[in-house]
């Protein structure tokens, strides 16, 4: 019976006549058309050219090896899949086309999941996922990665992996651990703190400000008050800076994946200190010091050229242009200079409060030691806001 309905279905001009225990199976027509029918139609055939396609793609897909070192290249999404897989999808999505060298967005993030989600085998009845860390590619770990670090949320990060979509967090949280250790090895075996993103040669500054985080979420547990400094620096097309070589965790198996490096105890370890009780006496300079007034007359001039430019639009209507407030005009009047976005860089945060003596003044050792690395022949420059300079100004 199986059989029969399987034959009529593929030749419906074919009818079924019962002869006692046996089915006769008749053409009302021509056989012509039936054949016709029936060659136009063969959906056994289709199914055999899918499963050789597939199984060509997939033994590319299964050769394909790919480590993450910590960080993507230009050409990451391309070369973490095969030609072939690539082609396929290209094929599927925008239709036939062998000539086809431009690859979309999509075409590489679905060839992506294909390939991360992909495995030699499956055990019948299994309900568990499970992936090679050798076919990961960039798209699931930018995607944990990326989510992790603006939410912190370990459900949501689960719930894209149960998807295909993402790693799981714990590849995230071991991505991360391997990085911060492979960070702190620098660290250590340099005596300093220098983020890797920051490039030797360009001029750089600092910025230094109290950090105070107060959870509004009611299950929250404990809030944070410390010193957190910034480092900036700012490149031109004249100079970008020499980029340093990348951290990478190739050799992740030579890390442990579960244990935090410490920073070192230079970096870590704020020594104390205390101020004299009495008022410190400057030594006498040996030298005549000359005062050149030019600079404040320039600077008088221009904010009474500012005061004449509000009185002349203040009664106008105000347009894009009016630039009636002292940071759009000055900003008016400088020259446009083509420049590149500028690199920036958060040290890893102390819990001691920004106005003691001490950590004012390890601040300021922390941040010769990176000027001293990145740009020996430069002198610390070094900006806070007024609640900080007083303090400041008793130490210097």
């Amino acid at each position: 019976t199986e059989l029969k309905n399987r034959i009529l279905a593929q030749i419906p001009e074919l009818k079924a006549y019962r002869e006692g225990r046996d089915v006769l199976l008749a053409f009302e027509n021509d056989m012509g058309p039936a054949l016709r029918k029936m060659c136009d139609d063969n959906y056994d055939s289709d199914a055999i050219c899918l499963a050789r396609a597939a199984s060509i793609v997939r033994k590319d897909m299964l050769d394909r090896n790919m480590k993450f070192i910590g960080s993507f290249d230009k050409d990451c999404q391309t070369n973490a899949v095969p030609q072939s897989l690539l082609a396929l999808v290209d094929m599927i999505l925008h239709g036939p086309n062998i000539n086809s060298k431009y690859k979309t967005q999509a075409t590489l993030s679905i060839a992506q999941l294909l390939q991360f989600n992909s495995s030699k085998r499956r055990r019948e009845g299994s309900t568990g996922i499970y992936h090679n860390k050798s076919r990961e590619t960039p798209l699931p770990i930018y995607l944990g990665v990326t989510v992790h670090a603006k939410t912190r949320k370990r459900d949501l990060i689960d719930s894209l992996f149960h998807l295909g979509l993402s790693i799981s967090y714990d590849r995230v949280m071991e991505i991360s651990t391997l990085m911060n250790n492979r960070i702190c090895q620098k660290y250590h075996a340099e005596q300093l703190v220098c983020p890797p993103n920051l490039r030797p040669g360009l001029f750089i500054t600092a910025a230094i400000d109290n950090i105070d985080h107060n959870p509004s979420s009611t299950t929250a547990a404990d809030s944070f008050h410390g010193t957190g400094i910034s480092l900036f620096q700012y490149p031109t097309p004249d100079n970008e800076g020499r980029c340093e070589s990348h951290i990478e965790t190739s050799d992740e198996e030579l890390l442990p994946c579960n244990t935090l490096f410490e920073l070192p105890d230079s970096y870590t370890n704020v020594q104390p200190l205390v101020l004299p009780k009495k008022d410190v006496k400057l030594p006498e300079a040996d030298f005549p010091l000359n005062n050149n007034f030019h600079i404040f007359d320039q600077a008088s001039q221009n904010e009474t050229e500012w005061l004449n430019n509000v009185e002349e639009k203040y009664m106008q209507d105000v347009t894009y242009d009016s630039n009636i407030s002292w940071a759009a005009y000055h900003a008016s009047q400088l020259e446009v200079h083509s420049c590149l976005p500028t690199i920036t860089a958060m040290l890893p945060l102390f819990q001691d409060d920004s106005k003691s003596v001490a950590m004012i003044r390890h601040s300021m050792d922390v941040i010769k030691q990176a000027v001293d690395k990145l740009h020996p022949s430069q002198v610390p420059v070094i900006t806070l806001d007024q609640p900080l300079y007083q303090g400041w100004g008793e130490v210097l």
